[in-house]
């Protein structure tokens, strides 16, 4: 909500609660990238097309070190998992779970 009435808030503050819902930013390094820059990296969810061939499966693997290779481990942690289980409510094991 804005403090202002009548003014939308900024797009990073939308970014932000929006993400998460209804639409899959796209995993790819330029957005990726966005998301470090712009602190979003909680936001992002990696997903493929699992059985569609048209997707990066079954190629999953090889797409996720070319698209997330400058990443760090727990930015990769985050998107890869950590950030869906959080958003839907799973319990983590202690072990997977990343500081930061």
């Amino acid at each position: 909500m804005s403090s202002r009435p009548g003014v939308a808030p900024l797009p990073k503050r939308r970014s932000r609660r929006r993400l998460e819902g209804a639409r899959r930013p796209r995993t790819r390094p330029a957005g990726l990238a966005l998301a470090v820059k712009y602190d979003l990296v909680d936001n992002f969810m990696w997903a493929n097309d699992y059985p569609h061939h048209e997707g990066t499966w079954p190629h999953s693997a090889a797409a996720i070190e070319r698209t997330m290779g400058r990443l760090t481990h727990v930015q990769r942690a985050k998107i890869l998992g950590l950030n869906a289980a959080r958003f839907f409510g799973f319990e983590v094991p202690v072990q997977q779970r990343c500081d930061g």
